[in-house]
């Protein structure tokens, strides 16, 4: 199984390791995440100016656009096919309710969808106490659960 994984917040968004090494069990991943943290965009897009890519710590992909566009890149020059399953998250915050509606992480499950791929948005609540292993183990799950179908 091929996995792009994305999410809103960036290279350095504490859940977004964890959650990679809980689906690489699942096959190749390819990591691709804005270059600093885009939560709030919603869908947009970039259409003014080039994207750049960089890579960042030998595995990770940075692309200075936002999550819907790390999306479409991915899917259309970054892959050299289409992935099986776009896992977007884990986002630092809740996106329950209208603020799904300007949710980052949400738009690029999304924009997945739009172009013919499935797709989850993985999102956890901001507390002190948030406990993203036991967040990624659930996102890990739910693809698990995914490929099995």
């Amino acid at each position: 199984m091929r996995i792009l994984l994305t999410n809103d917040d960036g290279p350095a968004a504490a859940g977004l390791a964890l959650l990679l090494d809980r689906l690489r069990v699942l096959g190749e991943v390819t990591v691709l995440v804005p270059d600093r943290p885009q939560s709030g965009v919603g869908h947009g897009i970039t259409f003014e100016r080039p994207l750049r890519l960089s890579k960042k710590d030998g595995e990770v992909f940075t692309l200075d656009g936002t999550p819907a566009d790390c999306v479409k890149f991915g899917i259309t020059t970054l892959l050299t096919s289409p992935p099986d399953l776009v896992v977007s998250g884990l986002n630092h915050g809740s996106n329950a309710g209208l603020s799904a509606l300007n949710s980052g992480t949400v738009a690029a499950a999304t924009q997945a969808v739009m172009m013919g791929t499935p797709s989850l948005a993985l999102s956890m609540d901001a507390t002190p106490e948030a406990d993203y292993a036991h967040a990624a183990d659930i996102g890990g799950r739910i693809a698990a659960g995914w490929a099995a179908t």
